[in-house]
């Protein structure tokens, strides 16, 4: 507004200017008194004969001309320039909001997927049944996910006195890994009766083993037996007396657990991969492991302390499942 309303003062005082330079009023003069011819009067001499004057004026209205000219295009660029800048900030906001828009769109994925409840993975557990060379039915449950092909086979086998909910920790751990887990109730405990008798029970784990790398979502070639004190004994025989058997893992062995000895079988298992762990303050059992790894040809000896006997290492030693996991991953690979 400040600027035309300058624009209009100039133009005023244009005009004012070229008035002043042509119109002023001539002032009369006496005539002369004798018969002398007139002359004309200085005013109407300068009128019509100082072109500096009349150039002088046309230079001034040129000049104005060209002022209000330069203003007014001023004016012109100014404007666009408000224009653009309007522009230009509408954009910045629409886009401004664009982005909030996506950024509260994601905060809301996100927290929706943090409010959902994790994906659990479907494991069946199917009855397992062999029927023994005196026709004791041996009596286990077969743990995996839902799977088209086979996969690599781990037998459980508890302590003395005890059954295969022993293994309920370890389990779930092993079928998340992708191993498909047989644990059964040897012969005098849980679901399967009878009496202990650990020479039948030698040849029942040879039956055990092969109905179960029989099914079709067992890898044969891949397969490894974990134990448990008396279990972990059993393991190593049944290991030595299945070649094919790839891996063992003795929890808390003992040279001699009930007449089950292991010294033997610990040489005649050959080269193939067997870990040992065992609790320092479970002294028979510490000895006894540090004796079998020096037997065995490719063995590793884990001493834990406080830890434990057996299958109880699991819930008392947070670091044996993942060594368990770590072991199978690499010698079942």
């Amino acid at each position: 507004m400040t600027i035309r309303y300058n624009t209009l003062v100039l133009a005023a005082l244009t005009l004012i200017l070229i008035g002043c330079a042509t119109d002023t009023p001539a002032v009369p003069e006496p005539e002369p008194a004798a018969t002398a011819t007139a002359e004309p009067s200085a005013t109407q001499a300068t009128q019509e004969t100082d072109p500096e004057t009349t150039a002088e004026s046309s230079t001034e209205v040129t000049e104005v001309t060209e002022v209000i000219e330069e203003t007014d295009e001023t004016e012109k660029t100014e404007e666009a320039e408000e224009i653009e800048e309007t522009e230009q900030v509408e954009e910045a906001e629409e886009i401004d909001e664009v982005e909030m828009e996506e950024v509260e769109m994601e905060e809301v994925e996100i927290a929706e997927s943090a409010d959902a409840p994790p994906i659990e993975r479907i494991v069946s557990a199917e009855p397992f049944t062999h029927l023994a060379a005196d026709e004791l039915t041996i009596q286990g449950t077969i743990h995996s996910a839902p799977t088209d092909r086979s996969l690599p086979g781990v037998l459980l086998l508890h302590m003395l006195n005890s059954n295969q909910q022993a293994w309920d920790q370890l389990v779930p751990q092993l079928t998340e890994a992708g191993y498909v887990v047989l644990t059964i109730d040897m012969r005098g405990h849980g679901t399967t009766g009878g009496n202990n008798d650990w020479t039948l029970a030698e040849s029942d784990l040879i039956g055990v083993w092969q109905a179960f790398t029989n099914l079709p979502s067992v890898d044969k070639t891949r397969t490894a037996v974990i134990g448990g004190s008396i279990g972990s004994n059993m393991a190593l025989i049944t290991g030595k007396n299945i070649p094919e058997i790839s891996t063992t893992i003795l929890l808390s062995p003992g040279l001699d657990y009930r007449g089950v000895k292991t010294e033997d079988a610990a040489v005649s298992y050959g080269d193939r991969p067997l870990l040992i762990v065992a609790s320092s303050e479970d002294s028979y059992s510490a000895q006894s492991s540090a004796e079998l790894d020096i037997a065995a040809s490719n063995s590793t000896l884990q001493l834990y302390d406080g830890a434990g006997h057996g299958t109880n290492m699991l819930g008392n030693e947070p670091t044996l499942t993942p060594l368990i996991l770590d072991w199978l991953a690499t010698t079942l690979s």
